[in-house]
């Protein structure tokens, strides 16, 4: 399924690791152990455009995307993402836009579905596609713990 003007997705993963010396509760997430987040956004071939590894276990993914260069650099326009153009058959130029989950806050360059408890058909179709275009990233970091298992054990 194709999403027009979709750049790519963005989600995390927390890596488990071993509680470093002194550092109370900065590392421990929330589902329960010591972790470092890697961030990544993706295309829909699978292919990591970006990466960010290092963000405390203990923070958000809203938080810790803020605190990432990308962020940065899609604020400042400095990302390379290409201008706004019009969709086929229409004259209105639409945003270039990144697909993530509800953990991030909104921005004029990033779609996340709807609360699903009041949406009309139009907005239900919509959560639905963007649901879907995310499973790409959920995906891709399945894989990558796959082919590499050091992703799967706890780091020393």
């Amino acid at each position: 399924m194709e999403l027009p003007q979709l750049s790519g997705g963005v989600d995390g993963k927390h890596i488990s690791m071993k509680k470093p010396p002194h550092a109370g509760s900065y590392y421990y997430n929330y589902k329960g152990f010591h972790s470092i987040i890697l961030k990544a956004v993706l295309d829909a071939t699978y292919k990591f455009l970006y990466v960010d590894v290092g963000a405390e276990g203990g923070a958000l993914d809203g938080g810790t995307w803020s605190n990432c260069s990308l962020n940065d650099a899609v604020e400042e326009t400095r990302a390379g993402v290409p201008q706004p153009e019009p969709l086929p058959n229409d004259d209105q130029a639409v945003l270039y836009h990144l697909v993530v989950d509800d953990a991030f806050a909104f921005r004029t360059w990033m779609m996340k579905p709807l609360f699903q408890w009041s949406q009309v058909l139009r907005e239900h179709i919509c959560s639905y596609r963007l649901s879907h275009a995310r499973r790409v990233v959920e995906n891709a970091f399945g894989i990558l713990c796959q082919r590499s298992r050091c992703f799967m054990t706890m780091m020393h």
